[in-house]
């Protein structure tokens, strides 16, 4: 690198060819390419750098209508009701507290990728154990979650 500059990040979701990172409590979408991450910590070329956050990604939050049970000190768990046809269960997931940006008294506000990443994998779950033990062949669209979620 002709000109490398090193940042303390905080890694938030990638993609195979992207990363979000969170730095300086602002996220910012990198090609994989151009970054060398190890650790907390990402090194690029500065010009890249300066160019890349000189507009930062709005945080896209949901309102979602459950308890959020204080599990440990790092997490948050969740009974969620899901449904296929006629057959109705609890399950439940896991939200990091670093992720909630607010507990309200019948709800609470999350970043929109980790419910929705959440949800995914509780369902994967699902259908892989019903796919399993049912020699069925169902998807995760054939569930509903009867949760109430609402976009900020």
């Amino acid at each position: 690198m002709i000109d490398p500059i090193k940042k303390k990040c905080e890694k938030i979701t990638e993609t195979p060819k992207a990363i979000l990172l969170k730095i300086d409590e602002k996220n910012y979408w990198f090609p994989k390419s151009k970054i060398t991450l190890s650790g907390d910590t990402v090194e690029m070329e500065k010009e890249f750098f300066e160019k890349t956050t000189e507009v930062d990604i709005k945080e896209e939050l949901v309102e979602i209508f459950l308890t959020f049970e204080d599990y440990s000190e790092k997490v948050y768990k969740l009974i969620v009701p899901i449904k296929k046809d006629s057959f109705e269960a609890e399950k439940f997931i896991f939200i990091p507290k670093s992720r909630v940006k607010e507990i309200k008294k019948e709800s609470a506000i999350v970043q929109k990728w980790v419910w929705e990443r959440s949800v995914e994998e509780m369902l994967d779950k699902e259908v892989e154990y019903f796919n399993k033990t049912y020699d069925d062949d169902i998807t995760t669209n054939d569930y509903e979650i009867l949760v109430d979620v609402v976009e900020l």
